[in-house]
């Protein structure tokens, strides 16, 4: 399980750390992906994800000055360390859920503490996602893009669950407490 070594004591000022710096580092990928959302390509480095064919993303890629193409390269690289602090913070979160859910709702607790896990694989899947990206930028050939397609569906699937979870999993518990 993760996060089971970690302290009860160290557990909400490890997730405080760990939320903020998914907060300051999705800011900060925010402001360098904006001039990516054009008006040809507006979802910026997302449609890029998931282009999915090697002419799509060539396109994307053919739409892009030099200076754009270099802010992907940093985005891309920057992404390492938003995947971990994201994966970690929405996992952490997970687990502290499904912790407080295990007196009242040992089901959902065991669903939370799988989508604990779910949300490390979600990093490690933008962590390929990320790498197949930036083989299509390097122009290494016609995989790429699908396997970046295909991990990124992955990603946001897991990532969205996660959240899903914290959303119903946090109504719940109050709901819970509220009758008490």
């Amino acid at each position: 399980m993760p996060f089971s070594r970690l302290s009860e004591q160290k557990r909400r000022p490890t997730f405080y750390l760990l939320l903020v710096a998914t907060l300051a580092l999705g800011i900060w990928q925010g402001v360098l992906n904006a001039p990516l959302n054009t008006e040809t390509y507006p979802l910026g480095i997302i449609g890029f994800e998931l282009a999915r064919t090697t002419s799509s993303a060539q396109a994307m890629i053919a739409s892009w000055s030099s200076e754009t193409i270099s802010t992907v390269w940093l985005s891309l690289k920057l992404d390492f360390a938003f995947l971990l602090a994201y994966g970690l913070t929405l996992s952490l979160a997970c687990f502290l859920l499904a912790k407080r859910l295990q007196p009242k709702s040992p089901g959902l607790s065991r669903v939370g503490k799988l989508l604990a896990w779910a949300q490390l694989a979600a990093a490690l899947f933008d962590g390929i996602e990320n790498l197949a990206l930036m083989a299509v930028l390097a122009g290494w050939g016609d995989l790429w893009p699908l396997l970046a397609w295909a991990a990124a569906l992955l990603k946001f699937s897991l990532v969205i669950a996660g959240l899903l979870f914290l959303v119903a999993g946090t109504v719940y518990s109050f709901t819970l407490s509220k009758r008490q």
